[in-house]
């Protein structure tokens, strides 16, 4: 019996997963080994292709007016739609090469379902007989919605490994199809689910198997990465995640020794350089983690290798051992979730962590100097305008990069079954700025969104010593530029729309190259000018500080600054 597991191309405004390494396919690839099914491969057909431009979805055309076509601002939103990954005829003449009698679909994300089913039918298109499964978070969701399609034939809920592999035993008659945990199929016109088994042993699928990967295309740089595990699963129950579907409530973990061990083969098999651990709960057991870090310190194998935890890392597992630790054994960035600085409102989603806990480490933190992101979730229930801007003005002086999202609901989630129960799937994404509560709209979260890009825009330049005035830089006089302003803008604000907002299209301002320069306004309705007057009116008495340099500058002294920087060095 031949196998292929697939991971599906995605389409989209932006991704940031496309250099993502396939977790979940490698590990069952890995337990398949393991049991002596061999005739496995896997395709990747979404890391390592060229972006393509495709038109944009009717229903999302009223996002054009935000996100214009080939914006090249520094902070800009979006500008066109794109297929990330393989095209669709070269999937189905690989499908077709590879005459397979099964093949695996993963489906992550609830927005790409429909790139999961095109798959289906593709391979279907090229031979009705050939097995389809899907697996992955959207089916383990929502099984029954995914088994309404004729090119379905199975789907597989929650962990993978053991249900693929009792799954195709079914299929070569040794198992009954009722004995196979996790599993969802058609029986004529009913739908039929057996038994939901959570995993219980995890190293089943360790160390991890990369042989049928190109591991080419996984790189940051020029460094070889993936992503590992050291637990699954999360205790907690934020009212936007879903994670317990799929994993239960109960975190299962690894022995120290056996993680390191598989770090050191995938090193010296594979010259793995960067490690990704994907743990939903990183440090959940402080003890072991420690231990794990200090025996990657005294791993010779393993001397020189970054390690990064992009998803996120909890606060209130965090102190100065743990960090110097990390920091010791290649941590070089830290991600931390904080989703709002609003205490009352993190109590209300149930949220572990907190603004004093972050309050609290923020300085070892910085002497440490990790680069550190933090992420905050645009739009949430019980929320306001004001509340995120409270957020963002928390971080602006902070040493850190704004990691903004804007809400969306995930099927399984309280937010879901109050708000988007009728709302299309495909909808339920980042970049479609939907809108869930009364407090905000599309208009907002985007004028929020660019905000925050911004602030992250002027703290790159706060590192750059951007707006301090070198001896060996002739600047010309703002007086040499001619310059049209709409009444009312004050002389901060027009400096800041000049000099930041505007590279080519931006918040109603667009640059003319004529010599002198002429910066032109022209009307635009596409951002909340109530928001940016709010923002305008906190950021010119903020202290901004950088993301790598630990330097703080006022909001009146950038605008200072800016006067006397020639405009053209943003043209660079």
């Amino acid at each position: 019996m031949k196998v292929l597991l697939i991971q599906t191309p995605i389409e989209d405004f932006y991704s940031t997963k496309i250099r993502t390494f396939p977790l979940g396919i490698i590990l069952i690839y890995t337990y398949l080994v393991k049991k002596g099914i061999n005739n496995v491969k896997i395709f990747d057909f979404l890391t390592g292709y060229k972006d393509i431009k495709i038109p944009i979805p009717f229903e999302f055309k009223y996002l054009e007016k935000f996100y214009l076509k080939d914006d090249r601002s520094p902070i800009k939103l979006f500008s066109n739609y794109y297929h990330f990954g393989e095209r669709w005829e070269n999937i189905e003449k690989i499908i077709r090469n590879e005459k397979p009698d099964v093949v695996g679909i993963s489906s992550l994300f609830t927005p790409y379902y429909r790139e999961s089913l095109k798959c289906a039918e593709i391979t279907k298109k090229v031979s009705g007989t050939i097995k389809v499964v899907l697996g992955g978070n959207h089916p383990s969701l929502l099984p029954e919605e995914i088994l309404k399609d004729k090119n379905v034939d199975y789907v597989i809920v929650g962990e993978g490994e053991i249900p693929f592999y009792k799954l195709l035993k079914h299929l070569d008659g040794e198992l009954k199809i009722e004995e196979v945990e996790n599993l969802c199929y058609k029986v004529e016109d009913e739908i039929k689910c057996n038994e939901k088994i959570f995993l219980n042993d995890i190293e089943i699928s360790h160390p991890m198997d990369l042989s049928s990967l190109n591991s080419e295309k996984y790189k940051r740089g020029k460094k070889k990465y993936v992503f590992i595990e050291s637990n699954r699963g999360c205790p907690f129950n934020c009212e936007f995640c879903a994670l317990k579907t799929k994993y239960g409530k109960n975190v299962k973990f690894r022995r120290p020794e056996n993680v390191l061990k598989e770090m050191e083969i995938l090193k010296k098999k594979y010259g793995v350089e960067i490690f990704d651990f994907t743990d939903d709960y990183l440090i959940f057991f402080k003890k072991d983690f420690k231990e794990l870090l200090k025996k990657i310190i005294n791993s010779k194998i393993l001397k020189g290798i970054e390690i990064c935890a992009t998803n996120g890392i909890p606060l209130e597992k965090l102190d100065f051992e743990v960090l110097k630790l990390m920091k010791k054994a290649g941590f070089k960035e830290i991600n931390i979730s904080l989703v709002s600085a609003r205490q009352e409102n993190l109590l209300k989603m149930g949220r572990p962590s907190n603004v004093k806990m972050f309050e609290k480490i923020y300085p070892e933190i910085v002497n440490l100097d990790f680069f550190t992101t933090v992420y905050l979730i645009l739009g949430l229930e019980g929320e306001s305008v004001l509340d995120v801007l409270h957020s963002l003005f928390f971080l602006i002086d902070k040493k850190v990069l704004i990691g903004p999202s804007i809400l969306y609901a995930v099927p399984g989630t309280s937010i879901f079954e109050k708000y988007s129960k009728t709302t299309p799937f495909y909808f339920l994404r980042s970049s479609t700025a939907s809108t869930l509560t009364e407090n905000f709209s599309t208009k907002s979260l985007l004028t929020l969104f660019s905000i925050s890009r911004l602030i992250n825009f002027i703290k790159s330049k706060v590192d750059e010593d951007f707006f301090v005035l070198q001896k060996d830089i002739k600047f010309k006089k703002i007086s040499e530029f001619l310059y049209e302003f709409p009444e009312g803008k004050n002389d901060a604000e027009k400096i800041l729309l000049h000099k930041i907002f505007t590279t080519f299209h931006i918040w109603g301002y667009k640059v003319m190259r004529k010599n002198p320069f002429r910066v032109k306004f022209f009307e635009r309705n596409e951002f909340d000018e109530e928001v940016l007057n709010k923002f305008f009116e906190r950021f010119k008495i903020s202290n901004v500080s950088g993301i790598r340099k630990f330097i703080k500058l006022n909001g009146g002294e950038i605008s200072d600054y800016l006067k006397n920087i020639n405009y053209d060095l943003f043209h660079r």
